[in-house]
Parts: C-alpha cells; sequence; structure tokens
C-alpha cells in the first residue's frame, strides 16, 4: 500500500491513523469499480398521456378499443409511465449487457389484459426484463434470455411508436411477449435472422406469472411443448431512392397458451 506524503505527514503528526487511511483507499477503490462497472448502464423514461373526446352518447358500445376505450374518451388521461434501465453490448466480439422495460399506470393493466395476464396489479407491467449476450460467430450472434418483445407485428404497444393510436384488431389477436431465448443473426445491413423458443405463445393466459408452462387442454403439454419463433427481415439499402430504409419482414409463431 503506498501512500502520498501529505498522509504520512499528518499520521506522523497525530492527525490521521494509517488504518483509517487504508480504508479510505480501499473504500475508494471499491467505488471506483462499482462506478466502472454501472457507467455503460443507462437509465430513460418517458410519460404518456391523452385528451380524447367523443361526440355523443355512444361510448359504452366501442367495440374492438384497446387503448382508447370508453373509460378513456371524453377527458384527461394519464396512460402510462415507462421505466428502461438498460446496458446495451458494445462492440466487442464477446459483449453483455441487459434491458429492463417496466410500465406503471393504467395501460399497463390494459397491457396485462391484452398477453392474458389479468392477476396481480393492474398498474404495473414488465414489459421486458432481459440479459443481453453477443458470442463472436460470423459478423456476431445477439442473445436474448427471459422475457422479450414478439417478432412479429407492424404495431407498437408503446403509442408514441405506433401510428395508429386506437390500434387495430390484429394487434389485439397477436403476441406480444414471450418468456425464452431469442437469437438474432445480421448477415448484411440489410438482412436480419431470428429464431428462438419460448414457454408459450403469449405469457400467462389469465393469470399472473411471466413463467407460465403450456397448456393442453384441460391439462399441462409434454415438456417437449414449447413455442417456436423465427423471422427473417429486409432493409432496403440506400441505392433504391426513396424506399431506402423500407422494411419487409416474415415471421412465424406456433405454440401453445400458457396457465397461471
Amino acid at each position: 500500500m503506498k501512500f502520498n506524503k501529505w498522509t504520512v505527514g499528518l499520521a506522523a503528526g497525530g492527525v490521521v491513523s494509517l488504518a483509517s487511511a487504508v480504508q479510505a483507499e480501499e473504500t475508494q477503490k471499491q467505488m471506483s469499480q462499482v462506478m466502472t462497472a454501472v457507467s455503460s448502464t443507462t437509465l430513460s423514461g418517458y410519460v404518456d398521456t391523452s385528451i380524447i373526446w367523443k361526440p355523443g352518447t355512444g361510448d359504452a358500445n366501442l367495440p374492438g378499443r384497446q387503448y382508447d376505450g370508453p373509460t378513456k374518451l371524453d377527458g384527461f388521461n394519464l396512460n402510462v409511465v415507462g421505466i428502461t434501465l438498460e446496458k446495451p453490448l458494445s462492440e466487442d466480439q464477446w459483449a453483455a449487457g441487459y434491458k429492463a422495460d417496466l410500465w406503471f399506470g393504467p395501460d399497463a393493466g390494459t397491457y396485462r389484459a391484452l398477453i392474458g395476464n389479468g392477476g396481480g396489479d393492474p398498474n404495473f407491467a414488465i414489459k421486458q426484463a432481459f440479459v443481453a449476450l453477443r458470442t463472436p460467430v460470423g459478423n456476431g450472434l445477439d442473445w436474448r434470455a427471459g422475457v422479450f418483445d414478439t417478432i412479429i407485428g407492424y404495431e407498437s404497444s408503446e403509442s408514441y411508436l405506433n401510428p395508429n393510436y386506437s390500434r387495430s384488431f390484429g394487434h389485439g389477436l397477436e403476441p406480444k411477449q414471450h418468456t425464452g431465448v431469442l437469437a438474432s443473426y445480421k448477415a448484411t445491413d440489410a438482412v436480419t435472422f431470428s429464431a428462438g423458443i419460448a414457454n408459450t405463445y403469449n405469457n400467462a393466459f389469465g393469470g399472473d406469472n411471466v413463467n407460465a408452462r403450456p397448456v393442453r387442454g384441460a391439462g399441462p403439454a409434454k415438456e417437449s411443448e414449447k413455442t417456436y419463433l423465427a423471422s427473417v427481415s429486409i432493409t432496403a439499402p440506400e441505392s433504391w431512392g426513396f424506399l431506402s430504409g423500407s422494411a419487409w419482414y416474415l415471421g412465424l409463431i406456433d405454440g401453445l397458451a400458457g396457465n397461471s
């Protein structure tokens, strides 16, 4: 252990003890290690509010509404507070990170109902919570393990990402969340492949469990009966002119519903 001249002088004068100086240096070193570990972690979020007015008195008979049903009409609304804690993957060949998306507020309960997870606190939802990894295979094989968004669908549960605020009927039918493992490989700047395996096609049917297991009929399914996910996406290069940046994808999800 090395001490600077000021520390040695103060110790000689009886102002401080060498033991306390050692402890202070160790504490500072530990804090430095902690700060280095969390330096790449980001905390972000947003607040989503709305004002909706529907003239007339037919508010109670709206078919197929998801996030703007009768309880949202003719007034002012807090929709959701979204919090994201993330450590993104670095550009290294071997990399690790994580991401957690948490929702608080009325839309959290709506989201839980749409994925079949109707139990628990209606004002809280785990939207995503996964560990991210990269392995040096070809251009880099990226992995997600945990709870993640589905790989299909044009629309988004986040209203600011969705061109259709009220969401389509198809958005209400499609799966939105899985618990499992997903691998993604960017073959070129234009083509990306994804494949994975999950417990169920949508997290828990009528219950409160992101770890729901699949069911077949009135009983549990075989342990080998999981949900399988696959997709390929194509992004138009700059050479395509006005179509540059446009994306097309083909995806498939095959599996069983989950229990509570």
